[in-house]
C-alpha cells in the first residue's frame, strides 16, 4: 500500500512539474481569458478595450479616402499561418481577404482551430504593395502546393493590418 501511495505521489509530482515547464515555453504569447455575456475571449499580444470597434465594411470605406487608419476591427478568421501562427487572414465585406500581421512578431496565434471564429484586433491598417517574394512566403506558410506558389509572378496591392493585440471570441 505504501509503495502504491509513493508511486501515485511521484506521478502527480512529475505531472505538475511537466505542466509548469510547458506553461513558460513561449514567453511571446500572452494569453488571457475573460468571460463576457455567454462568451469567452482569449487575448494575444497587448490587451485593449473593445470600445470603438468597426466592421470591415467601415474599414474599407475609410481606407477608400485615406492611406492608413489606426483602428479596432471585427472580422471572421479565414486562415492562420500553419508554420508559426505569425499571421492570420480575415474576410472583408467585399469578399476579399486581409492579412493581419502581428507587430514585431511579439505574439502568435494557435496554428489550428481558429478558422471561422470571430476576432477583434487592434493596430494600424494601410494599403500596401505586397512583393512577389512576400506573397510566395505567405503561400508557403499557408501550406499551398509548389505549383500555386510558383504561379505567383506579380506584386499585389492589398489592405494590410499590423496588429498589436488580438482577441478571439468564443461563443
Amino acid at each position: 500500500m505504501k509503495k502504491l501511495f509513493y508511486l501515485l505521489f511521484l506521478v502527480q509530482l512529475v505531472a505538475c512539474q511537466t505542466k509548469n515547464n510547458n506553461e513558460g515555453e513561449n514567453p511571446k504569447i500572452k494569453e488571457t481569458k475573460t468571460e463576457q455575456q455567454n462568451s469567452s475571449t482569449t487575448n494575444f499580444g497587448e490587451t485593449f478595450e473593445s470600445d470603438g470597434v468597426i466592421s470591415t465594411k467601415k474599414l474599407l470605406t475609410i481606407l477608400a479616402s485615406q492611406d492608413t487608419l489606426e483602428a479596432k476591427v471585427k472580422a471572421e478568421i479565414v486562415e492562420v499561418c500553419k508554420v508559426k501562427g505569425c499571421w492570420m487572414n480575415v474576410s472583408l465585406e467585399n469578399g476579399d481577404i486581409m492579412k493581419v500581421m502581428f507587430k514585431d512578431h511579439s505574439f502568435a496565434l494557435p496554428k489550428k482551430g481558429l478558422e471561422g471564429k470571430t476576432t477583434v484586433f487592434n493596430g494600424l491598417a494601410s494599403r500596401k504593395q505586397i512583393s512577389v517574394e512576400d506573397l510566395r512566403h505567405y503561400a508557403k506558410d499557408a501550406g499551398r502546393p509548389e505549383a500555386e506558389i510558383a504561379a505567383i509572378t506579380a506584386p499585389k496591392e492589398e489592405i494590410f493590418f499590423q496588429a498589436t493585440g488580438v482577441k478571439i471570441i468564443e461563443n
